[in-house]
């Protein structure tokens, strides 16, 4: 199998960096460092079993083995590099035994790439101009900068034509044989002084012998127009030394650019022998010589897309290391980063394609119809502003970049969210429900409105006690009669009530009641309010089964079921203080640390269930002052608290009223 690479030029650089990888790859040190990435990641699986006691954990394991050997690294193709920016000039690189992985990633984002660049230039780009995947950026005001540097290359020519303006064409423009302004608007210097040479003046000229010669200037402008061929030939050379090194038919390719640059700005039909003639006798006139600014933005033009290449050529490269990590349970998240990393860098090429068109169109806009000496040197500094200011602009891309891959990245992140839901979680009763909303009238009772009471079952989290007496260093102050602060602190009207059993029920007035009676008679009733208040389950967290607690449930502090108002028949927890409903929720959001704030909350309150989930993220994602994107892992503490204080605010925890009773 043969899978193509499309590159912007350095061809040569991918070409090495593909041969090294797939030498490294069959040495015996990268063998053993294989070896042990499979042994951490099989010791990790079982340590996650022996806590979790759920086969699922060894699976996914297995499962992540088999793909990272069998299917990315063992099968081997061969790759073609062909680089889009030399198209023609350079013929492309085969490099064999590269991992069908690597191969596969690498084919696919480059044509994602390269057919979002031909895309911009099909659609967005003037049927004459000289486009990015050609030629690179800005390359026709590049191309007429370079006309400064048109000269001879052979010393002899280029003494003989300087004394020929020294002798002759000064001396014809002193005696007003013609005119400087003739000269400075004519569009073919050279023709129009070789055909009115003065037949009677004189150049003095030197044999290889050294002898001394008189010759007409008629006659030395006629061994001149012999050397023309020559000249333009070195010229040619030059050129093409400076833009296609390693062309294959560079004079072909440098006269058919030069002569589509020039006929895009000035709009003149010249041909490339004509346009050396005019840009060598225009250096020659000038007393001093153009010379190009050095600026940043013109360093910039060359070093951008060099900089493109090389992160292109560093991510190939990781693949090294990020084949290591696809055997441990976090090796889906890194192999999808990996992979918006490189979408990320082919933006560039689209990109920089958009940002060529509007330049070149603007150098055509502000460039002379005419090529005369007059116009030269505004000619060429106008064409060296637009070249420092496309580079100045081509900053811009990474960071556009950057912006655009955050859909790919969105996208990417919904893919394996939903391929991780495919597979059970590794942790005891742990399959979630399915959300059902509220009925109507308990939404009306609740008055929050936009407020979804999602489900959430306990079992869904990791298998430790909550503690036996909080910790005065986790408290934080409590919110305003609203909800309750998110902490292990027990609340003061509840700790010393030990109550062992809650029931639910409505009573004759409609207000929904909920019942907690203690060992030693003693009981409490919480009427109305909201159910989260009067469940004690901040989160409203649900059971796993409807009809009885399991053993688990029990040991995080749950003691009944509320079935009121709910058509589901699922129910909602009931746990014995508030410490224990927050403890709940605490450790629900802990099983889910090495997820995103939106992966988390799209399992909290999922979008098929009448859940308003995006509208949930979004404010949830305020109060912590951190994107959507951002992973539970990386919060601090404060942060982590703020989340769940966001998720007890939108589950809407409203007070009722409170009483004592006694049970005889």
């Amino acid at each position: 199998m043969i899978l193509p690479v499309i590159v912007y030029g350095n061809a040569d650089l991918f070409r090495e960096l593909f041969n090294g990888i797939a030498a490294a790859l069959g040495e015996a040190d990268y063998g053993h460092l294989m070896h042990l990435a499979i042994l951490l990641s099989g010791i990790w699986a079982i340590m996650r079993y022996s806590a979790e006691r759920n086969v699922m954990s060894m699976l996914k394991w297995l499962l992540y083995y088999y793909i990272a050997c069998y299917i990315v690294l063992i099968p081997k193709v061969t790759i073609l590099i062909e680089d889009r920016l030399h198209a023609g000039a350079t013929a492309a690189e085969a490099v064999d035994h590269i991992p069908l992985g690597l191969a596969v990633i690498a084919s696919a984002t480059s044509h994602i790439g390269s057919g979002l660049t031909e895309l911009m230039e099909r659609n967005f780009s003037l049927p004459d101009d000289l486009r990015y995947s050609q030629t690179g950026l800005i390359m026709a005001s590049q191309l007429a900068l370079s006309m400064a540097a048109f000269q001879a290359t052979d010393i002899d020519v280029k003494e003989r034509l300087q004394q020929f303006i020294q002798q002759c064409i000064a001396y014809d423009v002193l005696l007003q044989t013609y005119s400087w302004k003739t000269l400075a608007e004519s569009d073919d210097i050279w023709t129009w002084v070789s055909e009115h040479a003065s037949p009677v003046r004189f150049v003095v000229t030197r044999d290889d012998q050294g002898v001394s010669h008189l010759e007409t200037c008629q006659a030395y402008a006629t061994q001149l127009t012999r050397a023309w061929p020559s000249i333009t030939e070195g010229v040619a050379m030059t050129q093409t030394a400076r833009w296609w090194p390693q062309a294959q038919q560079a004079h072909t390719l440098i006269q058919q650019r030069v002569y589509d640059a020039f006929s895009f700005l000035t709009r003149m039909e010249m041909h490339f022998d004509a346009i050396v003639k005019q840009g060598v006798m225009l250096n020659a006139l000038l007393t001093h010589p153009w010379k190009q600014r050095h600026t940043i933005g013109n360093s910039l033009i060359a070093v951008l897309p060099l900089i493109q290449n090389i992160g292109e050529a560093c991510l190939y490269g990781a693949f090294l290391f990020i084949f290591l990590l696809l055997f441990f349970p976090f090796g889906l998240q890194v192999g999808r980063r990996y992979v918006s990393a490189l979408l990320c860098f082919q933006m560039w090429g689209p990109l920089y394609a958009l940002l060529n068109l509007f330049m070149t169109f603007y150098a055509k806009m502000e460039s002379s119809h005419v090529l005369h000496l007059s116009a030269y040197q505004a000619f060429l500094n106008r064409q060296s502003d637009i070249v420092d200011v496309t580079g100045y602009l081509a900053c811009c891309v990474p960071f556009v970049a950057w912006g655009v891959t955050r859909g790919f990245s969105s996208l990417l992140s919904y893919a394996t969210h939903a391929l991780s839901n495919s597979l059970p979680h590794a942790s005891p009763n742990l399959a979630l429900m399915p959300t059902v909303q509220p009925s109507i009238t308990e939404s009306l009772s609740e008055m929050r409105p936009n407020t979804s009471i999602t489900e959430h079952p306990v079992s869904d989290m990791p298998p430790h006690p909550p503690p036996a007496s909080p910790s005065p260093s986790s408290s934080v102050p409590s919110h305003k009669m609203s909800h309750p602060t998110v902490s292990a602190t027990q609340h003061a009207s509840d700790a010393h009530l030990p109550y062992v059993q809650a029931l639910s029920h409505i009573n004759t007035h409609h207000d929904t009641e909920v019942l907690y009676q203690g060992a030693d008679g003693i009981s409490d009733m919480k009427v109305s309010g909201s159910r989260a208040w009067r469940d004690n389950n901040p989160g409203n967290l649900r059971p796993f089964n409807s009809t009885h607690l399991n053993e688990y449930e029990q040991h995080m502090g749950a003691i009944g079921i509320d079935h009121t108002h709910d058509p589901s028949g699922k129910g909602y927890t009931i746990f014995a203080s508030e410490a224990d409903g927050q403890h709940a929720l605490s450790a629900w959001v802990d099983r889910h640390q090495d997820l995103s704030i939106q992966q988390m909350m799209q399992r909290y309150a999922p979008p098929g269930d009448h859940n308003q989930t995006q509208a949930y993220i979004d404010d949830v994602s305020r109060q912590v002052g951190e994107g959507q994107h951002t992973c539970i892992a990386k919060l601090s503490a404060h942060q982590k608290t703020m989340l769940m204080e966001a998720i007890v605010q939108h589950e809407g925890f409203r007070q009722g009223d409170k009483r004592n009773h006694l049970i005889v």
